[in-house]
Protein backbone atom coordinates (compact mmCIF):
# COMPACT_ATOMS: atom_id res chain seq x y z
CA UNK A 1 0.00 0.00 0.00
CA UNK A 2 1.66 3.37 -1.02
CA UNK A 3 0.83 7.13 -1.21
CA UNK A 4 0.99 8.14 -4.17
CA UNK A 5 -0.65 11.45 -4.11
CA UNK A 6 -0.49 14.53 -1.56
CA UNK A 7 -3.44 16.41 -0.37
CA UNK A 8 -4.08 19.83 1.58
CA UNK A 9 -3.54 19.31 5.20
CA UNK A 10 -6.31 18.23 7.42
CA UNK A 11 -6.64 21.36 9.41
CA UNK A 12 -7.06 23.86 5.78
CA UNK A 13 -10.38 24.95 4.06
CA UNK A 14 -9.43 23.08 0.98
CA UNK A 15 -9.03 19.36 2.40
CA UNK A 16 -12.29 19.72 4.07
CA UNK A 17 -13.85 21.19 0.69
CA UNK A 18 -12.95 18.03 -1.03
CA UNK A 19 -14.32 15.48 1.57
CA UNK A 20 -17.59 13.96 1.38
CA UNK A 21 -18.67 14.77 4.99
CA UNK A 22 -16.35 16.74 7.64
CA UNK A 23 -16.14 15.73 11.40
CA UNK A 24 -18.22 17.21 14.33
CA UNK A 25 -17.01 17.64 17.97
CA UNK A 26 -18.90 16.14 20.62
CA UNK A 27 -18.23 17.36 24.08
CA UNK A 28 -20.60 16.46 26.58
CA UNK A 29 -23.91 17.72 25.11
CA UNK A 30 -22.09 20.19 22.84
CA UNK A 31 -21.90 19.21 18.91
CA UNK A 32 -19.89 21.55 16.98
CA UNK A 33 -18.60 21.42 13.38
CA UNK A 34 -15.24 21.23 12.28
CA UNK A 35 -16.37 24.69 10.36
CA UNK A 36 -17.21 25.87 13.93
CA UNK A 37 -13.70 24.97 14.76
CA UNK A 38 -12.08 26.64 12.68
CA UNK A 39 -13.78 29.65 12.96
CA UNK A 40 -13.28 29.48 16.84
CA UNK A 41 -9.37 29.25 16.48
CA UNK A 42 -9.14 31.73 13.51
CA UNK A 43 -10.37 34.56 15.79
CA UNK A 44 -8.29 33.60 18.68
CA UNK A 45 -5.24 33.76 16.87
CA UNK A 46 -5.96 36.99 14.72
CA UNK A 47 -3.23 39.13 13.73
CA UNK A 48 -0.94 36.46 15.92
CA UNK A 49 2.57 36.03 14.25
CA UNK A 50 4.90 33.04 14.34
CA UNK A 51 5.73 32.36 17.89
CA UNK A 52 5.75 29.41 20.41
CA UNK A 53 2.03 29.33 22.67
CA UNK A 54 2.53 26.92 25.19
CA UNK A 55 -1.12 24.74 25.56
CA UNK A 56 -2.16 23.72 28.43
CA UNK A 57 -3.65 20.81 27.09
CA UNK A 58 -7.31 19.25 27.96
CA UNK A 59 -9.60 16.90 26.31
CA UNK A 60 -12.16 19.61 25.42
CA UNK A 61 -13.41 21.69 22.81
CA UNK A 62 -11.11 25.21 24.28
CA UNK A 63 -8.25 22.98 23.88
CA UNK A 64 -9.31 21.31 20.22
CA UNK A 65 -9.90 25.21 18.89
CA UNK A 66 -6.26 26.32 20.16
CA UNK A 67 -4.45 23.70 18.35
CA UNK A 68 -6.38 24.22 15.19
CA UNK A 69 -6.28 27.74 15.40
CA UNK A 70 -2.09 27.58 16.07
CA UNK A 71 -2.01 25.17 12.84
CA UNK A 72 -4.21 27.57 10.82
CA UNK A 73 -2.07 30.99 12.02
CA UNK A 74 1.41 29.73 11.70
CA UNK A 75 1.64 29.81 15.33
CA UNK A 76 3.69 26.92 16.69
CA UNK A 77 1.87 24.98 19.75
CA UNK A 78 3.92 23.41 22.80
CA UNK A 79 1.81 20.97 24.25
CA UNK A 80 1.79 20.19 28.12
CA UNK A 81 -0.54 18.65 30.29
CA UNK A 82 -3.11 20.84 31.58
CA UNK A 83 -2.39 19.67 35.52
CA UNK A 84 1.40 20.73 35.21
CA UNK A 85 2.73 22.22 38.40
CA UNK A 86 4.24 25.44 38.13
CA UNK A 87 7.91 24.80 38.70
CA UNK A 88 7.39 22.25 35.45
CA UNK A 89 5.76 25.95 33.72
CA UNK A 90 8.63 28.01 34.60
CA UNK A 91 10.87 26.16 33.14
CA UNK A 92 9.08 25.82 29.85
CA UNK A 93 8.66 29.25 29.91
CA UNK A 94 12.16 29.58 30.80
CA UNK A 95 13.44 27.23 27.90
CA UNK A 96 11.14 28.47 25.19
CA UNK A 97 10.21 31.92 25.89
CA UNK A 98 6.63 31.36 24.74
CA UNK A 99 5.26 34.61 23.37
CA UNK A 100 1.54 33.15 23.83
CA UNK A 101 0.00 30.44 26.58
CA UNK A 102 -3.28 28.90 26.29
CA UNK A 103 -4.60 27.63 29.24
CA UNK A 104 -8.27 27.25 31.29
CA UNK A 105 -7.42 28.10 34.35
CA UNK A 106 -5.83 31.73 35.09
CA UNK A 107 -2.14 32.05 34.67
CA UNK A 108 -0.31 33.61 37.61
CA UNK A 109 2.84 34.48 35.64
CA UNK A 110 2.57 38.82 35.97
CA UNK A 111 4.45 39.07 32.56
CA UNK A 112 1.77 37.61 30.88
CA UNK A 113 -1.90 39.04 30.74
CA UNK A 114 -5.05 37.66 29.04
CA UNK A 115 -5.28 39.10 25.52
CA UNK A 116 -8.49 36.60 24.03
CA UNK A 117 -10.22 34.04 25.68
CA UNK A 118 -12.89 31.02 24.16
CA UNK A 119 -15.24 29.58 26.23
CA UNK A 120 -13.82 29.28 29.83
CA UNK A 121 -9.65 29.50 28.70
CA UNK A 122 -8.29 32.37 27.43
CA UNK A 123 -4.80 33.20 25.68
CA UNK A 124 -2.27 35.34 27.45
CA UNK A 125 0.38 36.98 26.09
CA UNK A 126 3.80 38.45 27.29
CA UNK A 127 4.86 41.99 27.91
CA UNK A 128 8.32 40.81 27.56
CA UNK A 129 8.39 39.39 23.85
CA UNK A 130 11.45 37.66 22.91
CA UNK A 131 11.98 38.21 19.03
CA UNK A 132 12.23 34.46 17.44
CA UNK A 133 13.49 33.09 14.11
CA UNK A 134 11.25 30.31 13.77
CA UNK A 135 12.07 27.91 10.77
CA UNK A 136 9.27 28.02 8.26
CA UNK A 137 7.97 24.52 8.25
CA UNK A 138 8.15 23.79 12.13
CA UNK A 139 4.69 22.93 13.02
CA UNK A 140 4.32 21.49 16.57
CA UNK A 141 6.73 20.83 19.48
CA UNK A 142 6.04 17.47 21.36
CA UNK A 143 7.55 16.49 24.27
CA UNK A 144 9.79 13.79 24.34
CA UNK A 145 8.96 12.29 27.81
CA UNK A 146 5.99 12.37 30.17
CA UNK A 147 6.36 14.39 33.77
CA UNK A 148 9.90 14.34 34.22
CA UNK A 149 10.59 17.48 34.12
CA UNK A 150 12.36 17.52 30.78
CA UNK A 151 11.93 20.18 28.26
CA UNK A 152 13.41 18.22 25.52
CA UNK A 153 10.90 18.25 22.19
CA UNK A 154 10.67 16.76 18.73
CA UNK A 155 10.05 19.20 16.44
CA UNK A 156 7.67 18.29 14.03
CA UNK A 157 7.09 19.84 10.66
CA UNK A 158 3.98 20.09 8.72
CA UNK A 159 4.73 18.13 6.10
CA UNK A 160 5.27 15.13 9.17
CA UNK A 161 1.52 15.82 10.28
CA UNK A 162 0.13 15.88 6.78
CA UNK A 163 1.92 12.40 5.51
CA UNK A 164 1.56 10.83 8.94
CA UNK A 165 -2.17 11.47 8.80
CA UNK A 166 -2.97 10.33 5.63
CA UNK A 167 -0.91 7.29 5.99
CA UNK A 168 -3.28 6.39 9.46
CA UNK A 169 -6.54 7.11 7.83
CA UNK A 170 -5.42 4.34 4.95
CA UNK A 171 -4.71 1.81 6.56
CA UNK A 172 -7.07 2.04 9.56
CA UNK A 173 -9.62 2.42 6.16
CA UNK A 174 -11.21 5.19 7.94
CA UNK A 175 -13.96 6.78 6.94
CA UNK A 176 -16.37 9.37 7.64
CA UNK A 177 -19.61 7.21 8.97
CA UNK A 178 -16.63 6.20 11.93
CA UNK A 179 -16.60 7.67 15.13
CA UNK A 180 -13.42 7.93 17.40
CA UNK A 181 -13.25 8.90 21.03
CA UNK A 182 -10.30 10.29 22.73
CA UNK A 183 -8.88 7.52 25.44
CA UNK A 184 -5.47 8.97 25.86
CA UNK A 185 -4.75 12.92 26.80
CA UNK A 186 -3.82 15.75 23.84
CA UNK A 187 -0.47 16.21 25.59
CA UNK A 188 0.93 12.81 24.49
CA UNK A 189 1.13 12.18 20.84
CA UNK A 190 -0.57 8.91 20.47
CA UNK A 191 -3.68 10.78 21.95
CA UNK A 192 -2.78 13.87 19.50
CA UNK A 193 -2.85 11.55 16.55
CA UNK A 194 -6.55 10.06 17.24
CA UNK A 195 -7.44 13.95 16.91
CA UNK A 196 -5.63 14.09 13.44
CA UNK A 197 -7.02 10.80 12.48
CA UNK A 198 -10.80 11.73 13.01
CA UNK A 199 -10.09 15.54 11.24
CA UNK A 200 -8.58 13.87 8.05
CA UNK A 201 -11.16 11.29 7.64
CA UNK A 202 -14.21 13.47 8.06
CA UNK A 203 -14.79 10.89 11.19
CA UNK A 204 -16.99 11.94 14.15
CA UNK A 205 -14.57 12.89 16.86
CA UNK A 206 -15.79 12.51 20.98
CA UNK A 207 -13.95 14.35 23.41
CA UNK A 208 -14.20 12.52 26.82
CA UNK A 209 -13.07 13.42 29.93
CA UNK A 210 -13.33 10.72 32.16
CA UNK A 211 -10.82 7.50 32.35
CA UNK A 212 -12.02 4.14 30.82
CA UNK A 213 -12.48 3.05 34.37
CA UNK A 214 -15.40 4.97 34.57
CA UNK A 215 -18.98 4.36 33.79
CA UNK A 216 -19.22 7.81 32.98
CA UNK A 217 -16.50 6.95 29.74
CA UNK A 218 -18.58 3.79 28.40
CA UNK A 219 -22.07 5.44 28.45
CA UNK A 220 -20.59 8.47 26.16
CA UNK A 221 -18.95 6.18 23.93
CA UNK A 222 -22.43 3.69 23.70
CA UNK A 223 -24.57 7.24 23.24
CA UNK A 224 -22.39 8.03 20.49
CA UNK A 225 -22.39 5.13 18.88
CA UNK A 226 -18.32 5.38 18.73
CA UNK A 227 -17.04 2.89 16.43
CA UNK A 228 -13.28 3.00 16.76
CA UNK A 229 -11.24 2.41 20.11
CA UNK A 230 -7.44 3.24 20.59
CA UNK A 231 -5.35 2.69 23.58
CA UNK A 232 -2.18 1.82 25.62
CA UNK A 233 -1.08 -1.83 26.85
CA UNK A 234 -2.02 -0.47 30.44
CA UNK A 235 -5.39 -0.05 29.21
CA UNK A 236 -5.68 -3.47 27.33
CA UNK A 237 -4.92 -5.08 30.30
CA UNK A 238 -7.13 -3.17 32.45
CA UNK A 239 -9.92 -4.60 30.06
CA UNK A 240 -8.65 -7.79 29.44
CA UNK A 241 -9.78 -8.96 32.69
CA UNK A 242 -13.67 -8.63 31.20
CA UNK A 243 -13.86 -7.00 27.14
CA UNK A 244 -15.95 -4.12 26.64
CA UNK A 245 -19.35 -3.39 28.42
CA UNK A 246 -21.85 -5.52 26.10
CA UNK A 247 -23.55 -2.09 24.89
CA UNK A 248 -20.44 -1.32 23.32
CA UNK A 249 -20.39 -4.34 21.09
CA UNK A 250 -23.07 -3.21 19.08
CA UNK A 251 -21.01 -0.36 17.37
CA UNK A 252 -17.50 -1.03 18.04
CA UNK A 253 -15.90 -2.33 14.41
CA UNK A 254 -11.83 -1.16 15.09
CA UNK A 255 -9.87 -1.70 18.13
CA UNK A 256 -5.95 -0.30 17.93
CA UNK A 257 -3.26 -0.58 20.62
CA UNK A 258 -0.22 1.53 20.80
CA UNK A 259 2.62 3.05 23.07
CA UNK A 260 4.59 -0.03 24.05
CA UNK A 261 4.41 -3.88 23.69
CA UNK A 262 1.27 -5.82 24.95
CA UNK A 263 2.74 -9.45 25.42
CA UNK A 264 2.12 -12.41 22.78
CA UNK A 265 -0.41 -14.00 25.55
CA UNK A 266 -2.53 -10.11 25.64
CA UNK A 267 -2.91 -10.13 21.92
CA UNK A 268 -3.89 -13.43 21.76
CA UNK A 269 -6.85 -12.67 23.99
CA UNK A 270 -7.76 -9.80 22.32
CA UNK A 271 -7.89 -11.63 18.98
CA UNK A 272 -9.66 -14.45 20.71
CA UNK A 273 -11.96 -11.65 21.68
CA UNK A 274 -12.61 -9.39 18.76
CA UNK A 275 -11.80 -12.27 15.91
CA UNK A 276 -15.55 -13.70 16.59
CA UNK A 277 -17.34 -10.65 16.81
CA UNK A 278 -16.20 -8.97 13.48
CA UNK A 279 -14.40 -6.43 15.52
CA UNK A 280 -10.73 -5.37 13.85
CA UNK A 281 -7.52 -5.55 16.10
CA UNK A 282 -4.74 -3.25 15.13
CA UNK A 283 -1.54 -3.83 17.37
CA UNK A 284 0.94 -0.70 16.23
CA UNK A 285 4.42 0.98 16.72
CA UNK A 286 5.93 3.82 17.02
CA UNK A 287 7.76 7.36 18.20
CA UNK A 288 6.89 10.49 18.63
CA UNK A 289 9.95 11.16 16.30
CA UNK A 290 7.61 9.16 13.90
CA UNK A 291 4.85 11.80 14.62
CA UNK A 292 4.25 9.05 15.49
CA UNK A 293 3.42 6.03 14.05
CA UNK A 294 6.41 3.60 12.07
CA UNK A 295 4.35 0.06 11.54
CA UNK A 296 1.10 -1.73 11.71
CA UNK A 297 0.36 -5.46 12.16
CA UNK A 298 -2.37 -5.92 9.65
CA UNK A 299 -5.52 -7.59 11.37
CA UNK A 300 -5.35 -10.40 8.33
CA UNK A 301 -1.89 -11.49 9.89
CA UNK A 302 -2.37 -10.87 13.13
CA UNK A 303 -3.39 -14.14 14.27
CA UNK A 304 -0.07 -15.69 12.39
CA UNK A 305 2.44 -12.67 13.54
CA UNK A 306 1.19 -12.77 17.25
CA UNK A 307 4.25 -10.56 18.89
CA UNK A 308 5.05 -8.49 15.83
CA UNK A 309 4.90 -4.85 15.40
CA UNK A 310 3.86 -5.67 11.27
CA UNK A 311 4.84 -3.73 8.17
CA UNK A 312 5.57 0.16 7.59
CA UNK A 313 3.11 2.26 7.35
CA UNK A 314 1.73 3.15 3.39
CA UNK A 315 4.63 5.51 1.90
CA UNK A 316 7.36 4.83 5.03
CA UNK A 317 10.58 1.65 5.14
CA UNK A 318 11.65 0.03 8.30
CA UNK A 319 14.87 -1.78 7.87
CA UNK A 320 16.72 -4.03 10.43
CA UNK A 321 20.65 -2.41 10.19
CA UNK A 322 23.68 -4.30 10.10
CA UNK A 323 22.08 -7.63 11.23
CA UNK A 324 24.02 -9.88 13.26
CA UNK A 325 24.02 -13.92 12.46
CA UNK A 326 20.52 -14.00 13.61
CA UNK A 327 19.25 -11.50 11.59
CA UNK A 328 18.85 -9.15 14.23
CA UNK A 329 19.95 -5.69 14.40
CA UNK A 330 18.97 -1.70 14.95
CA UNK A 331 15.60 -1.07 13.78
CA UNK A 332 16.05 2.08 11.34
CA UNK A 333 12.83 3.69 9.89
CA UNK A 334 12.47 6.06 7.13
CA UNK A 335 9.86 8.33 5.84
CA UNK A 336 8.16 12.06 4.91
CA UNK A 337 6.89 11.44 9.01
CA UNK A 338 10.25 11.66 10.47
CA UNK A 339 10.63 14.64 12.57
CA UNK A 340 13.35 17.36 11.67
CA UNK A 341 15.25 16.64 15.26
CA UNK A 342 14.76 18.04 18.83
CA UNK A 343 14.54 21.25 20.68
CA UNK A 344 15.53 21.95 23.98
CA UNK A 345 15.60 25.57 24.31
CA UNK A 346 13.95 28.92 22.41
CA UNK A 347 17.45 28.75 20.46
CA UNK A 348 16.68 25.41 18.58
CA UNK A 349 13.81 26.72 17.04
CA UNK A 350 15.69 28.41 14.33
CA UNK A 351 16.90 24.95 12.99
CA UNK A 352 15.89 23.08 10.16
CA UNK A 353 15.84 19.28 8.98
CA UNK A 354 18.61 17.34 11.29
CA UNK A 355 16.86 13.79 10.43
CA UNK A 356 16.80 13.67 6.62
CA UNK A 357 14.23 11.73 6.75
CA UNK A 358 16.01 8.63 9.03
CA UNK A 359 15.03 7.70 12.35
CA UNK A 360 17.50 5.38 14.45
CA UNK A 361 14.78 4.20 16.21
CA UNK A 362 16.66 2.67 19.32
CA UNK A 363 15.13 -0.31 18.65
CA UNK A 364 16.95 -3.74 18.38
CA UNK A 365 14.89 -6.18 15.96
CA UNK A 366 14.63 -8.72 13.31
CA UNK A 367 12.40 -9.24 10.03
CA UNK A 368 11.31 -12.95 9.33
CA UNK A 369 10.97 -13.82 5.95
CA UNK A 370 8.11 -12.36 4.77
CA UNK A 371 9.41 -9.26 5.72
CA UNK A 372 7.12 -8.78 8.67
CA UNK A 373 9.01 -6.72 12.14
CA UNK A 374 9.52 -8.22 15.41
CA UNK A 375 10.70 -6.09 18.18
CA UNK A 376 13.29 -8.10 20.23
CA UNK A 377 14.97 -5.32 22.62
CA UNK A 378 15.40 -1.38 23.39
CA UNK A 379 18.70 0.35 23.07
CA UNK A 380 17.61 3.26 24.36
CA UNK A 381 16.85 3.69 28.36
CA UNK A 382 13.79 4.70 27.53
CA UNK A 383 10.06 2.83 28.94
CA UNK A 384 6.49 3.63 28.16
CA UNK A 385 4.63 3.56 30.97
CA UNK A 386 0.99 3.44 30.65
CA UNK A 387 1.98 4.79 27.30
CA UNK A 388 3.86 7.55 28.16
CA UNK A 389 7.65 7.79 26.97
CA UNK A 390 9.79 7.55 30.52
CA UNK A 391 13.38 8.47 29.96
CA UNK A 392 15.21 6.59 32.50
CA UNK A 393 18.32 9.06 32.44
CA UNK A 394 15.97 12.08 33.45
CA UNK A 395 14.30 10.94 36.20
CA UNK A 396 16.80 9.30 37.59
CA UNK A 397 19.43 12.90 37.63
CA UNK A 398 15.44 14.44 38.82
CA UNK A 399 15.19 12.39 41.61
CA UNK A 400 18.73 12.10 42.58
CA UNK A 401 18.74 16.30 42.45
CA UNK A 402 15.74 15.88 44.68
CA UNK A 403 16.76 13.73 47.50
CA UNK A 404 20.45 14.39 47.70
CA UNK A 405 21.25 10.45 47.65
CA UNK A 406 22.65 7.65 44.85
CA UNK A 407 19.84 6.57 43.01
CA UNK A 408 19.33 4.06 39.83
CA UNK A 409 16.33 3.93 37.79
CA UNK A 410 15.69 0.45 35.80
CA UNK A 411 12.70 -1.39 34.48
CA UNK A 412 10.49 -2.46 31.31
CA UNK A 413 7.47 -1.53 29.93
CA UNK A 414 5.53 -2.79 32.74
CA UNK A 415 6.51 -1.30 35.36
CA UNK A 416 9.62 0.83 36.96
CA UNK A 417 11.99 0.41 39.80
CA UNK A 418 13.61 3.13 41.52
CA UNK A 419 16.56 1.75 43.22
CA UNK A 420 18.05 4.51 46.25
CA UNK A 421 21.09 4.05 48.75
CA UNK A 422 20.96 4.39 52.09
CA UNK A 423 18.42 3.43 54.96
CA UNK A 424 14.96 3.06 53.90
CA UNK A 425 12.91 5.97 54.93
CA UNK A 426 9.41 6.32 54.21
CA UNK A 427 9.79 10.32 53.70
CA UNK A 428 12.24 9.56 50.43
CA UNK A 429 10.21 7.03 49.20
CA UNK A 430 7.20 9.39 49.18
CA UNK A 431 9.44 11.91 47.69
CA UNK A 432 10.55 9.77 45.16
CA UNK A 433 7.08 8.67 43.92
CA UNK A 434 5.91 12.59 43.79
CA UNK A 435 4.96 13.92 40.36
CA UNK A 436 5.88 10.83 38.03
CA UNK A 437 2.82 11.35 35.99
CA UNK A 438 1.88 7.91 35.79
CA UNK A 439 0.41 5.01 38.33
CA UNK A 440 2.18 4.81 41.35
CA UNK A 441 1.00 1.36 40.81
CA UNK A 442 3.35 0.62 37.82
CA UNK A 443 6.32 2.48 39.85
CA UNK A 444 8.31 0.74 43.42
CA UNK A 445 11.05 1.75 45.29
CA UNK A 446 13.68 0.31 46.67
CA UNK A 447 16.77 0.77 49.50
CA UNK A 448 19.85 -0.27 49.39
CA UNK A 449 23.21 -0.20 50.94
CA UNK A 450 25.04 1.08 47.94
CA UNK A 451 24.69 1.35 44.29
CA UNK A 452 26.58 -0.88 42.57
CA UNK A 453 29.02 0.26 39.55
CA UNK A 454 31.17 -0.82 36.98
CA UNK A 455 35.00 -0.90 36.76
CA UNK A 456 34.42 2.37 34.73
CA UNK A 457 32.74 4.06 37.64
CA UNK A 458 29.39 3.63 35.70
CA UNK A 459 26.04 2.27 37.24
CA UNK A 460 25.69 -1.37 36.79
CA UNK A 461 22.19 -1.80 35.26
CA UNK A 462 21.97 -4.77 33.96
CA UNK A 463 22.96 -5.95 37.71
CA UNK A 464 20.03 -3.80 39.35
CA UNK A 465 17.94 -5.03 36.69
CA UNK A 466 18.26 -8.85 36.93
CA UNK A 467 17.63 -8.43 40.89
CA UNK A 468 14.58 -5.98 40.84
CA UNK A 469 12.87 -6.20 37.44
Amino acid sequence: MELVSKTDPFWTDEHQRRQSDTTSLVFGKIRKSIWDAFDAGDSLFEGATKEVCIILARRNLETIYAYLGALRSGVVPLFVNGESDSQSLEKLIKDYSPRYIFASEAITDSTYEPINSVGDARLYETKQAKSARIFHDLAILQPTSGSTGDSKCVRVSYENLNFVSRAITSYLELTPDRTLITTLPLHYTFGLSIVHSAIHSGADLILAEDSITSANFWQLFTNNRVTDFSGVPFQFQMLSKRGFPSAVLETLQCVSQAGGALSPGEVSWWLDYCEPRGIKFFVMYGQTEASPRISYLPPSLARQKIGSVGIPIPGGKLQVQNPNSEGIGELVYSGPNVCMGYAESFEDLSLGDELGGILHTGDIGRADSEGIVYITGRSKRFVKLAGISVGMDSLESSIRENLEREVAVVGQDDGLVIVIAGNPDEGLRALALGDLGVSPNLVKVEFIDEIPRLETGKIDYQQLKSIYV
